[in-house]
C-alpha cells in the first residue's frame, strides 16, 4: 500500500522515496506474470485467479515492447485452460496478444550471447529482449549481452553490413551466393573488425 494515502498500489507499480507511483522493470513483470501463470490451477480459490490477472494486466498495459515474451506468457494464459477469466477478459486478452503478434517480427533483432556458466560465445540473428537462448554446450539459458537491429534486406546487423561492403550500402542477397557465403562473409568481416 502507498503510505496510507490513495488507493494500494497494483502489481506493477512501486513508491518512490517522494510518494510518486512508478512502474517495475519489465524484466520482473514479466518474470512475475510467467511464474504466476505457470502456477495457478482451475481449483485455486478466486482471489489467486485475480491476482494472476492483475499480473497480466501489468505485462499486457504496463511493458513497453518485449513482445516475443508477451506472447509467450498470454498465450500459455489463454491456451492453457488453467487460468479462469471472465468471458470480456479473455476477448480483451486475445485482443491484445494478436496485436502483439504483429509486432513481434518486427522487434526480431541480432544478439551477441556468452555463458556465464561454461564461457561459450555465439551470435543470433533470432534474437528477442528478454527472452534467452540455450547454450549448446552447458544446456543454461543466456540472455544477450548486446543487440543490434537487424536489416530488412538480409537479416545481418546494419553496422556490420556497411563494414562488409566497406560503404553504407546495405548488403545485398542476389539469389547466387549459399547461405553458407553470407556466414562466412560475416564471419571475416566480424573478425577483421574485432
Amino acid at each position: 500500500r502507498g503510505k496510507g494515502k490513495g488507493t494500494p498500489l497494483k502489481p506493477w507499480e512501486y513508491l518512490t522515496e517522494g510518494n510518486a507511483r512508478g512502474v517495475r522493470p519489465a524484466a520482473e513483470l514479466l518474470d512475475e506474470a510467467e511464474r504466476g501463470v505457470r502456477a495457478v490451477r482451475t481449483a485455486d480459490p478466486n482471489s489467486v485467479h485475480a491476482v494472476v490477472t492483475e499480473r497480466l494486466d501489468g505485462i499486457v498495459y504496463h511493458v513497453a515492447g518485449c513482445f516475443n515474451r508477451r506472447v509467450q506468457i498470454l498465450s500459455t494464459a489463454l491456451q492453457g485452460g488453467q487460468l479462469v477469466l471472465e468471458r470480456e477478459k479473455r476477448k480483451q486478452l486475445e485482443r491484445k496478444l494478436l496485436e502483439f503478434m504483429e509486432k513481434v517480427r518486427k522487434e526480431r533483432a541480432f544478439g551477441q550471447y556468452q555463458c556465464p556458466g561454461c564461457g561459450s560465445r555465439w551470435r543470433s540473428g533470432f534474437t528477442y529482449e528478454e527472452i534467452g537462448q540455450e547454450c549448446l554446450k552447458c544446456g543454461a539459458v543466456v540472455k544477450p549481452f548486446r543487440i543490434k537491429e537487424l536489416d530488412g534486406k538480409c537479416g545481418w546487423p546494419v553496422q556490420s553490413a556497411c563494414r562488409v561492403m566497406g560503404d553504407h550500402s546495405p548488403l545485398l542477397f542476389d539469389g547466387r551466393a549459399k547461405s553458407i557465403d553470407l556466414v562466412a562473409l560475416w564471419w571475416r568481416s566480424s573478425s577483421a573488425a574485432a
